[in-house]
């Protein structure tokens, strides 16, 4: 399990907050571990309705081995 630093915990707080949100930051700022984090969150919760992910197709592959490894 990772754990998340300040900020990535503060960004995952504000998103399970609202019913609409986006998640955009540099590269490197952990864009796909908080959004796993916000999606099992509200997974859990029992609020996801759908979560929309915008991305390269290029970067599928390590979406996928993100997913599995965390």
């Amino acid at each position: 399990m990772t754990k998340l630093s300040k900020l990535q915990s503060d960004a995952v707080y504000w998103l399970v907050r609202r019913k609409r949100a986006l998640l955009a930051d540099t590269m490197g700022g952990g864009k796909t571990i908080m959004a796993f984090a916000a999606a099992y969150y509200k997974l859990l919760t029992g609020q996801v309705g759908s979560i929309l992910v915008i991305t390269q197709a290029s970067l599928l592959t390590n979406w996928s081995n993100e997913l599995q490894k965390h």
